[in-house]
């Protein structure tokens, strides 16, 4: 496998780091999709996405790939493309990388030919992704709530990667920050890091003692017996991937303020997180000709 040049195709602000990323590892790279952003003059950019594709070794979609399952996600076009015309234009052994790529998507391109990569699910990216989100998190909570961070009563739902980023944030800035997980070992880190630690059956009793939550879990945590609890002015901040971790009928019946908070690092960091994700396509390119090379 020999890749030279690439196409970015479509997506925000992100996508156009990500290609200047690729270029600094020596690729070709051209850009579409990115008409109504100022950014896009400094690359090659092409008009017609399909002929793009048609002609590069390698496309790099958005992230996510699409938001309604039908249409490319393209927020700095002035156009639209159905994903069946991309697909059409998808060539047998065209590598393809996209960020959270559904299974039929991977299986129609995959029908096509192609090698598909699915750049979103690498793990240097998840881990490196988790402090732009964490640092876009602080920022929402500080649009967000009337009193300051700092000696505030902070719920952290979940303690993965994402969660402990947030934790560290939050207890940096001075507030008191406790964790609700499943594991004790959870438990016992985040006491480690100077935080309580309760298990998720306690959040109920616990939740009308809170300035903000939280939740970092992408299944529903967050329902009725906790939602009844809450204090007026406790924003539930959400950055779970849909549907949330909140249940939406209860939070509207007892008056919570849910805030989704998706795509942070694409809103408030994009070079950042517009470089790692050029970095973990870079590094995949060289693992795959690494690999074809042994």
């Amino acid at each position: 496998m020999n890749i030279q040049s690439i196409l970015v195709c479509g997506g925000d602000e992100r996508q156009l780091y990500a290609a200047g990323a690729l270029i600094k590892r020596g690729y070709e790279v051209t850009v579409a999709g990115f008409e109504k952003s100022g950014r896009a003059a400094d690359f090659p950019c092409e008009r017609e996405i399909p002929a793009a594709v048609r002609s590069c070794d390698a496309v790099v979609l958005p992230l996510p790939v699409t938001r309604d399952g039908a249409h490319l996600n393209l927020p700095l076009s002035d156009r639209a493309l159905p994903l069946a015309e991309l697909l059409e234009a998808i060539r047998p052994g065209q590598r393809v990388f996209g960020g959270m790529v559904s299974a039929p998507l991977r299986a129609a391109m995959e029908e096509r030919g192609a090698i598909v990569f699915d750049y979103y699910a690498q793990e240097e990216l998840i881990t490196a992704n988790a402090v732009p989100t964490a640092e876009g998190t602080l920022k929402v909570i500080i649009e967000s709530t009337p009193g300051m961070v700092q000696w505030s009563h902070a719920a952290v739902t979940g303690f993965g990667r994402t969660a402990k980023a947030i934790v560290r944030v939050l207890s940096g800035v001075g507030a008191n920050v406790t964790v609700f997980a499943r594991k004790s070992t959870d438990w016992a880190q985040a006491q480690a890091w100077g935080c309580a630690a309760c298990p998720f059956q306690s959040l109920p009793a616990l939740a009308g003692t809170f300035d903000f939550i939280v939740n970092t879990v992408p299944a529903r945590v967050i329902d009725a017996p906790i939602l009844m609890r809450i204090n007026p002015d406790c924003p539930v901040i959400d950055i779970a991937s849909p549907p949330g971790g909140v249940d939406p009928d209860a939070a509207r019946e007892y008056g919570v303020r849910v805030i989704p908070a998706l795509s942070l690092p694409g809103r408030y960091a994009p070079k950042t997180a517009g470089e790692i994700i050029g970095d973990t396509i870079g590094n995949l390119i060289q693992g795959e000709e690494q690999a074809c090379a042994r």
